[in-house]
């Protein structure tokens, strides 16, 4: 079996190699996180059809390219990127399967996972 560089090397070989991810930032406090449910106009503990509806449509209503001239829609629109990311982040949890859905990162560590765990099982065997 190869080491896990090169697992993860070949696992992301389709045309580059994607970076490792930088340590995470720290999760955001409850005081934050009632703020981003109100930039969303939600209440706190939402639902994930709830953060997805209410996105899209602030983010129609202040995306840049609608707003040409205005650097008030484009501060809003960062705002509620990062307000979406965070209660979406909240709802799905750590783990971010609950939807059934997995990026890249995730079914990396997943198949790293398996891998450990199967020699780690054949390794007792022994």
């Amino acid at each position: 079996m190869p080491p896990p560089e090169e697992l993860y090397n070949y696992f992301f070989s389709s045309g580059f190699i994607k970076p490792k991810k930088k340590t995470s930032k720290p999760k955001p406090t409850p005081q934050q996180m009632e703020h981003y449910y109100s930039v969303l106009n939600l209440r706190p503990g939402a639902k994930a059809a709830a953060i997805k509806k209410s996105f899209r449509q602030l983010a129609l209503r202040f995306h840049p390219d609608k707003n040409h001239d205005s650097s008030e829609a484009t501060t809003k629109f960062q705002e509620i990127t990062e307000a979406q990311h965070e209660t979406w982040g909240n709802v799905i949890g750590a783990g971010g399967l609950r939807e059934g859905r997995h990026d890249a990162n995730q079914a990396y560590e997943i198949i790293c996972r398996t891998l450990k765990n199967r020699i780690s099982n054949e390794n007792e065997k022994i």
